[in-house]
This record gives C-alpha cells, structure tokens and sequence, in this order.
C-alpha cells in the first residue's frame, strides 16, 4: 500500500510543478492522506506505540 502512496505523491508533485495540477484532484488526496494519517494514529494507540 505505502508503494501506491509514493506513487500517488510523486504523481501530485510531477503534476505540481508543470504547473498543471488540478486542484480537485490534490483536495481528493489530501482527503486521502489525511483519512489515512488518522487509521495510522488509531492503529499506533491500540498497538500502545503512542498514548
């Protein structure tokens, strides 16, 4: 899975600087990086990483 958000970040980034980035599609991301970001979170707490 992390290799599908590499590639989706390095997509974003390509797309980003020729300038030809399309803002839905980096809002939808975002939205995707930031649901994962908390599943992470959640997961770290029950596993007792992170309190």
């Amino acid at each position: 899975m992390s290799q599908y958000i590499l590639m989706f970040t390095a997509v974003v980034r390509m797309r980003y600087d020729e300038g030809s980035l399309v803002m839905s599609h980096y809002l939808y991301f975002r939205q995707l990086v930031k649901l994962l970001y908390r599943e992470v979170e959640e997961i770290d707490r029950e596993m007792g990483l992170k309190k």
